[in-house]
């Protein structure tokens, strides 16, 4: 029988809430000794490939870059750990930890203005989804094989950036990529 994860007042189950405490509780170790101290600790390979993947999108994110985040960023950082607010989560247990990190802005703090971003990009509680998958490249008339994932990644990361934003401009998109990668021009 599967156990069932209890939610807390916020609406965070059991699951969050403990990736949330390894994550600060490692964040200022490197991803090794991360891996090293919780394999010894838990029996989860996914868990602590996401809580590694939490601590070295925070190692990567002093103020100085935070405060220069573009929309790319946050759609990366949200891909990369899951869901931006597991970032911003961390960021404020860091803040907390620290007490000498200076957030706080005029009337709003840097995390807070974080957290607006990415809950107007949509990936906030969820990653960012590709909107241009194999199917649309069959479409386009390519063969199925090996080179799809380099070009599915390089068009996924130019939508992460803004490039496109719908099926139709991800398709054009997708459609240029795909002439590039056959040496047509586009």
């Amino acid at each position: 029988m599967k156990r069932q994860l209890r939610r807390n007042e916020a609406g965070e189950d059991e699951r969050e809430e403990f990736l949330l405490g390894l994550a600060t509780l490692c964040h200022a170790m490197s991803a090794e000794a991360t891996n090293s101290f919780l394999t010894r600790l838990i029996n989860s390979p996914t868990l602590i490939e996401s809580v590694i993947a939490l601590t070295n999108a925070l190692r990567s994110a002093p103020v100085e870059v935070l405060q220069s985040t573009t929309d790319g960023d946050i759609n990366r950082i949200a891909s990369r750990v899951g869901r931006f607010d597991r970032f911003t989560r961390l960021l404020r247990c860091r803040a907390a930890c620290l007490q000498t990190w200076s957030l706080m802005g005029d009337e709003t703090s840097l995390i807070d203005q974080l957290e607006r971003r990415s809950e107007a990009l949509g990936v906030r509680t969820q990653p960012p989804a590709p909107i241009i998958l194999g199917r649309h490249l069959i479409a386009l008339g390519e063969k199925p094989g090996l080179h799809f994932r380099s070009l599915l990644s390089e068009i996924f990361d130019h939508q992460l950036d803004g490039r496109f934003g719908t099926e139709a401009e991800g398709t054009e998109f997708a459609r240029e990529v795909v002439q590039r990668a056959r040496g047509m021009p586009t």
